[in-house]
């Protein structure tokens, strides 16, 4: 009797399947590492938000006013901060945004909105796209009681001219509502020093 001596092979597809199974399981591994190295908490983002915005040796948290916080036009108040010398920094939602909802932070000083930066436009911290050309359009405008900005300049206070900025003006208007909502909020709780 002749016994043959055959070698047992593995299934070519058993072995693709161990090597797809060992590939994602590393990939999920790596993955779950990079986000524990790279989270941003919520304090360390508004910490940076700040910075950007304002210098100041020392920033307080005040307490949002509820009657104030949100209107539907605008949008909602997120944080508000007062840095030690008495500038006001103002972290805003706008609504009505072709993209979605951006945040933007604005720093207030004197009745005079001195910084503005977007620190989330359209659902993403993708602000790139935002021209500095165009935020600078509100920077140095006098907080008055009937300071509103629109997106149609015809030459008169309050308008930005949105062709500085993106290619929409439909993307602009999430930003422009957020600054209206900033210049609401001041003007209703902050203005003279008022707490919030």
């Amino acid at each position: 009797m002749v016994h043959e001596n055959r070698k047992k092979s593995v299934n070519p597809s058993v072995i693709a399947v161990i090597v797809l199974l060992a590939i994602a399981l590393v990939s999920g591994l790596l993955l779950s590492v990079l986000n524990d190295i790279l989270y941003i908490s919520d304090e360390e983002r508004t910490a940076r938000d700040l910075s950007k915005v304002y210098q100041s040796e020392s920033f307080t948290q005040l307490t949002i006013n509820e009657n104030f916080k949100s209107k539907d036009e605008y949008g909602e108040i997120v944080y508000v901060y007062q840095a030690a010398d008495g500038a006001y920094v103002i972290k805003t939602i706008g609504t009505m945004g072709y993209k979605g909802k951006s945040e933007i932070v604005m720093a207030i000083k004197d009745n005079t909105i001195v910084n503005m930066i977007v620190s989330s436009f359209g659902g993403d911290d993708k602000t790139t796209t935002i021209k500095d050309k165009y935020l600078a359009q509100y920077y140095g405008m006098a907080v008055t009681n009937d300071l509103v900005f629109v997106m149609n300049p015809t030459g008169g206070s309050g308008e930005v001219d949105v062709s500085a900025g993106a290619s929409s003006k439909y993307t602009m208007t999430s930003i422009c509502a957020a600054a209206n909502m900033s210049v609401y909020y001041y003007n209703n709780v902050l203005k003279g020093g008022a707490e919030a």
